[in-house]
């Protein structure tokens, strides 16, 4: 029988999911309450003032199911596929962030609108012909990260991604 090396456990690719920090759950359990009890809410009067009171249940389920898929994906690295070496990755990541007059010091601000980011913790990875991105909620007053904030992450990163291609093929 042959033993195994050290080295064959090692997990050599980039997770798909980003990293937890300490606070993690606590964010997630208290942001996806919330959520889903102003979604609930709000859902439950409208449907209330309809006279759709038979779909109260089914509202119920499907804003828990989409709450629960939300908090899911926002942990999930999106990749954009480059073709260039990590070395350029980087330098084609810091020409994209003064395009966007991101600024990128220790953490990704933009020059105006700074509020859009004040929400997010964005991660760009470099590696080998593709660019790991993730723009996570998290929270500012400790009261819960919610799974989405009117879009703004999902703005951010397409306008990130499409500079990227954009650029990418100058």
């Amino acid at each position: 029988m042959a033993t195994k090396k050290m080295s064959d456990f090692i997990y050599h690719k980039l997770p798909t999911r980003q990293l937890q920090s300490f606070n993690y759950w606590y964010d997630v359990i208290m942001g996806g309450i919330i959520a889903y009890l102003m979604i609930a809410l709000v859902g439950d009067l409208i449907l209330t003032r309809l006279e759709l009171q038979n779909f109260i249940l089914f509202h119920y389920i499907l804003t828990f199911i989409i709450i629960m898929y939300y908090q899911w994906e926002d942990d999930n690295f999106s990749f954009v596929q480059t073709g260039l070496s990590k070395k350029d990755n980087i330098l084609l990541i810091e020409y994209c962030l003064e395009s966007l007059k991101w600024n990128n010091s220790k953490k990704i601000q933009t020059v105006f609108n700074n509020y859009l980011l004040k929400f997010l913790h964005p991660v760009i990875i470099p590696i080998d012909k593709k660019i790991a991105i993730n723009f996570q909620y998290h929270s500012t007053s400790k009261t819960g990260r919610l799974p989405f904030f009117f879009g703004i992450s999902t703005y951010l990163k397409w306008k990130l991604i499409n500079t990227i291609k954009k650029l990418n093929k100058v």
